[in-house]
């Protein structure tokens, strides 16, 4: 029962209710540096790890802490943040333009 309940904790650290991208969780512009993705990543966690309410508001809004982790190594990896920055691009591109019914 034990490892039920930490497979299902360890399966929904990475859900959340409004879906953000890892620049609007941190905060940072799309050419933000290296150095600026870790202080963002330091206040935000920082933020949502304040009480008890920050964390509830953090995981439902996006940013819970293994969300955020998670974000700032991708954004921090050259390669994984270029092929974030495609996917992006796409979704932009395909949102731009909708499909027609």
């Amino acid at each position: 029962m034990g490892n039920l309940l930490s497979s299902l904790k360890s399966l929904t650290t990475c859900w959340t209710v409004l879906p953000l991208g890892h620049y609007t969780a941190l905060e940072v512009d799309q050419n933000a540096t290296e150095e600026e993705i870790h202080v963002a990543f330091e206040t935000m966690q920082a933020r949502v790890t304040a009480s008890a309410w920050a964390r509830v508001v953090g995981f439902v809004c996006g940013r819970s802490p293994p969300r955020l982790r998670r974000a700032r190594d991708e954004l921090c990896d050259a390669r994984e943040r270029r092929g974030y920055d495609q996917y992006l691009d796409r979704l932009r591109t395909m949102y731009r333009y909708p499909p027609q019914g």
